[in-house]
């Protein structure tokens, strides 16, 4: 067992095809670091989603009845199939 925890989620792996941030690098790490012995299951946590308070110090609310990021971030967290979705402005 580790002297530390390793953060990992299944869900960091966006399956974005080829790409210059190849996302699939997260599980192959976790997946390596298990097979050479290096980590056990029990050295991984899984995060859970931030709560609100959370997300609200580090983003500011836009206007009433406005897109705001905290808007969208409590959207993404709730519908796992947008968090696959990149949108570009």
């Amino acid at each position: 067992m580790l002297p530390f925890k390793l953060v990992y989620h299944e869900g960091y792996d966006l399956n974005l095809g080829p790409h210059v941030f190849p996302s699939q690098k997260f599980r192959l790490i976790a997946e390596k670091l298990g097979a050479d012995g290096i980590a056990s299951k029990e050295d991984f946590v899984r995060p859970e989603p931030a709560a609100d308070e959370d997300i609200l110090r580090v983003v500011r609310r836009g206007a009433p009845g406005s897109t705001s990021i905290f808007g969208y971030l409590r959207t993404v967290r709730r519908l796992p199939r947008l968090t696959r979705r990149i949108e570009w402005c």
